[in-house]
């Protein structure tokens, strides 16, 4: 008979898992990418995996050590040739695009909260991450995605994926698609988010 193996032992992916599985059913060789939240780099590098040699995907993050670490990660994988990083906040995606002379982002992640690992003091907030996703959706492509991954276990967190939820939630249907998914059983756990331009014809 199987026994219990305790929390640690997860036959679900992690939200951040689910998101990639996400952004790689949809982000093809040659397509651009945005990592809105570079942190240590995990979601550039798998994004960058995926655009190939003609693809592009750019990042941003507000902490300089962060797009550093990233970068390293990037040139260890050999993929340094498809990624630009800016030590700049997500809010301002679309004066970075416009400088990339990008006009249509295919995938764009953000994964919310703090550094891990880093200074807890510094995370995003809700009034910048609401005006980044706004500024987001004008970007995306047709049948482009964009994936959130919120946190709730922290004051500013549940905060802001309060806010996040909520904007998501005005989003029109006939242009979006959105899926969310969370654990009903642990109330602070991580929710993902992810939403799609609907192609019309």
């Amino acid at each position: 008979m199987l026994q219990p193996s305790g929390m640690d032992a997860m036959i679900l992916p992690p939200m951040v898992e689910w998101s990639h599985w996400i952004i790689k059913r949809v982000l093809q060789p040659g397509d651009v990418g945005f990592d809105a939240t570079v942190g240590n780099g995990n979601d550039l590098v798998m994004m960058a995996s995926l655009v190939g040699e003609q693809g592009l995907v750019i990042g941003c993050d507000v902490q300089e050590h962060a797009i550093e670490s990233a970068k390293t990660r990037a040139a260890q994988q050999g993929l340094s040739d498809r990624v630009r990083l800016y030590v700049e906040s997500h809010v301002n995606i679309d004066r970075i695009c416009a400088d990339t002379c990008i006009t249509q982002l295919r995938a764009i992640m953000f994964n919310l909260g703090y550094l891990p690992g880093g200074e807890k003091s510094i995370h995003t907030n809700r009034e910048t991450t609401i005006a980044a996703l706004r500024k987001s959706l004008e970007l995306l492509a047709p049948g482009g995605v964009m994936t959130i991954v919120a946190y709730r276990g922290h004051v500013h967190g549940a905060e802001e994926t309060r806010d996040v939820l909520a904007w998501c939630n005005d989003l029109p249907v006939t242009q979006f698609e959105v899926v969310q998914c969370n654990s009903p059983l642990i109330e602070r756990a991580p929710i993902g988010i992810a939403i799609a331009r609907r192609i019309i014809r």
